[in-house]
């Protein structure tokens, strides 16, 4: 990182969040012989800063109060919320040796397109703290948290004489799948992503924790889902009529938009854009709206499955939410096992007190609401973590999991991402899946687009794997039983008694229809028989079932 900061005017660290970024930012500064050196960070971790270097380096640190500042020799603390106020102005004009962003994603928001809102932070920091830094080092280990137009507020620092990146029209054009003209523009895509990350790759430094920790215990991902209850159901049908209603109106739009664009009718084009967006708007507040509705009724279902993982013999357990409601409902049914929280209304004084409570105490719940407690905090006395409820930003979830698997963290951690079955969490998750599979290709240099492993049941057995275990004796059974069950459903599949997806429904019948699969598809057809145990025939054989637990992260009881 010094390397970097020798040659060039900022760098970006980006390290998977619990590697101890804090104390390399630190350690480079004081390396460098900065002496005057301002730090921007979440009101939450200005006294962590603070305390780091007090540790470490006997440094005393200025954080100074929010309403009535004062600017120090030395290092001055301040956060994102009041930068950019008017009390504030000496620490923006300030000569400073070097900068340091934490948590560096929240600087996104600026110049964006016309009619958006610039985040105030991200103006005062990059038109005033910036240009007076002689170094800057931005530190967040998401540094894309959607798409590839919020790095570009970065990277106008890090690489100034890049033509393709200085200029935010440039940029959108040739890395957002921006084009200015006669249809308008958007800034929400990807392309060139291979170029895009060998740019960034001379002024990033980014470790993963399988890399450095190799002690580190694996963290594994589990979507469970569940069953909707009566109270779950009433809320989903509640407003589903209005949000269907709406998708038809949008898709009647992009006819019209079609039909313009053959025509060349530039007066249609822009009336149905308007009222695309006016309708794209109204179909995402019907579908925040059904997700509030759902918070509350969705709690019982979440609160019985934490009491099955904690009276299962799981110790402690985090869970990350989203709407108020869905908390209060969770800390209150939970009440017996020790409840602790931090959410928006938690003071920032107490925060620290109630993590250390949750560390070395009695309560066994954490309930961390994911905008106020996903980033800065060490809750690795628990090993389990659910996500009852989260938002449409993968690095929302990233941070969220990570304060649980980071440094001193001795057991696997188990991520369980809850999943009401037919609700907007299933449209959540897949909308997450392909804004992480862009990120990955950015940030860590994932092929976009590059083939996955298929996983059944959610237990994590890989196909490929189970394949090697089968005998020839085993292809025969599996293809007859899965041929015996479509000739006997109506609707050409088998039913797990929920109703499989049309996807999956689609997998099976075409598998059972295959006059010569491969090894790897009678593994697949295996994994669909054990969803449909109760209808095989003698049940699944003792030996097979004994297969699949043995590649399994939770074991079956099908035999």
């Amino acid at each position: 990182m010094t390397e970097i900061l020798s040659s060039g005017p900022a760098v970006l660290l980006a390290d998977e969040m619990g590697l101890g970024k804090t104390l390399q930012c630190i350690a480079a500064a004081v390396m460098l012989d900065c002496e005057e050196v301002l730090v921007v960070c979440p009101p939450t971790l200005r006294h962590v800063w603070q305390d780091e270097l007090l540790k470490w380096f006997g440094i005393m640190a200025n954080v100074p109060d929010s309403k009535k500042p004062e600017i120090m020799p030395g290092w001055n603390i301040i956060a994102y919320s009041t930068i950019w106020r008017e009390s504030h102005d000496d620490f923006r004009c300030r000569k400073w040796d070097m900068a340091i962003c934490d948590e560096a994603h929240a600087l996104k928001s600026w110049k964006l397109p016309r009619g958006k809102p610039d985040s105030k932070a991200a103006t005062a920091f990059f038109e005033e703290v910036a240009p007076h830094s002689e170094r800057v080092i931005f530190s967040t280990g998401t540094p894309m948290p959607n798409r590839p137009v919020e790095l570009w507020p970065m990277l106008s620092v890090l690489l100034p004489d890049d033509h393709q990146i200085n200029r935010r029209w440039n940029y959108t054009r040739r890395y957002c799948s921006s084009c200015d003209g006669r249809w308008g523009s958007k800034e929400d895509g990807s392309s060139n992503i291979p170029e895009l990350r060998e740019k960034l790759l001379p002024v990033t430094v980014r470790r993963l924790k399988k890399a450095v920790l190799t002690e580190l215990p694996d963290k594994v991902i589990k979507v469970i889902e569940l069953p909707p209850t009566k109270d779950v159901k009433v809320a989903l049908d509640y407003e589903s009529g209005e949000i269907e209603a709406t998708k038809e109106s949008i898709e009647k739009i992009r006819s019209r938009i079609a039909v313009a664009k053959e025509t060349g009718s530039i007066k249609e084009f822009q009336s149905a854009q308007k009222k695309l967006k006016e309708y794209g708007d109204l179909a995402f507040s019907q579908l925040a709206a059904m997700r509030n509705r759902l918070s509350i009724p969705k709690a019982t279902v979440v609160a019985e499955y934490l009491r099955l993982l904690l009276n299962g013999g799981v110790n402690k357990v985090v869970v990350g939410y989203y709407h108020s409601g869905h908390g209060d409902a969770l800390a209150e049914k939970l009440k017996a096992f020790g409840v602790l929280r931090i959410d928006g209304k938690t003071p920032m004084k107490d925060r620290g007190r109630i993590v250390a409570e949750f560390q070395e105490g009695s309560p066994r719940v954490f309930l961390a609401q994911s905008k106020a407690a996903s980033s800065g905090l060490t809750l690795t006395a628990a090993s389990n973590i659910v996500i009852s409820e989260t938002t449409y930003v993968p690095a929302d979830l990233s941070q969220m999991l990570s304060r649980c698997h980071r440094i001193g963290q001795k057991d696997c951690v188990i991520a369980h991402l809850l999943c009401i079955e037919d609700s907007p969490d299933s449209l959540i998750f897949k909308s997450l899946a392909k804004k992480i599979e862009v990120i990955r290709g950015v940030i860590d240099g994932v092929k976009v687009g590059a083939k996955r492993k298929m996983t059944w049941l959610g237990k994590g057995v890989d196909p490929a794997k189970l394949c090697v275990k089968l005998g020839n004796a085993d292809h025969r059974w599996i293809h007859a039983e899965m041929y015996r069950l479509h000739r006997l459903t109506v609707d050409g599949g088998p039913n797990d008694g929920k109703g499989f997806s049309s996807s999956l429904a689609g997998r099976a019948q075409h598998l059972a229809l295959m006059r010569h699969p491969t090894r790897i598809q009678y593994a697949d057809m295996l994994l669909l028989l054990c969803r449909v145990s109760g209808q095989v025939d003698g049940g699944i054989p003792a030996q097979l079932v004994a297969e699949i637990n043995s590649l399994a992260i939770d074991q079956l009881s099908l035999g």
